[in-house]
């Protein structure tokens, strides 16, 4: 919808992921879930620049799903896969039969404004392996979400870094951050 900014806002923004300075997590060879992706934000521009990761594209919205497996396709990409699902489902093994694809199978789960952070943690706990991480990309005031994502017995620790890269201000003024959970 927003054609306009799609570089700054939306594929720069999916690309802080690979930025050390920001995220230290190497994704390389790793398998990572990208829940409520939409578009394929940020799961497709992240599979382009690390080509050796694996990478399943997760949102409930099938119209949304068809749109990433064409751009999947038309982008020659492999090892990245598009489902339409629930990601609070797809884990558990007496509503799906895909569970077992899923369950504790990923090193990292990354999302962009998707969901309140309590709930994205609740959603990928049975999808993550043991101290694996979720590295969401938010904007504006977080203190009453992280302050409600704390509160959850199985999480770790949770760290902050506001996004700043120089020459662009845009990160700043939108008080974009990028939040990395621990999950014990």
């Amino acid at each position: 919808k927003d054609e306009t900014n799609i570089f700054e806002k939306h594929l720069l923004h999916s690309l802080t992921l690979r930025m050390p300075a920001l995220c230290d997590f190497d994704f390389s060879g790793k398998r990572i879930a990208d829940l409520g992706t939409g578009g394929g934000l940020p799961g497709i521009p992240l599979k382009i620049v690390t080509p050796s990761a694996k990478v399943t594209l997760i949102d409930s919205i099938q119209k949304k799903i068809a749109a990433c497996s064409a751009m999947i396709a038309e982008l020659g990409l492999s090892e990245i896969e598009a489902i339409r699902g629930r990601a609070e489902e797809l884990a558990q093994e007496r509503i799906t039969k895909d569970a077992p694809k899923f369950r504790r199978a990923f090193d990292a789960v990354i999302s962009r404004a998707t969901a309140p952070l309590a709930d994205l943690c609740a959603w990928s706990n049975d999808l993550l392996k043991p101290n694996a991480l979720i590295i969401a990309l938010k904007g504006g005031d977080l203190n009453e979400e992280l302050a409600e994502a704390r509160k959850k017995k199985f999480v770790h620790s949770i760290e902050v870094k506001p996004l700043e890269l120089t020459g662009y201000a845009g990160f700043v003024s939108e008080e974009k951050k990028i939040v990395t959970v621990r999950l014990i």
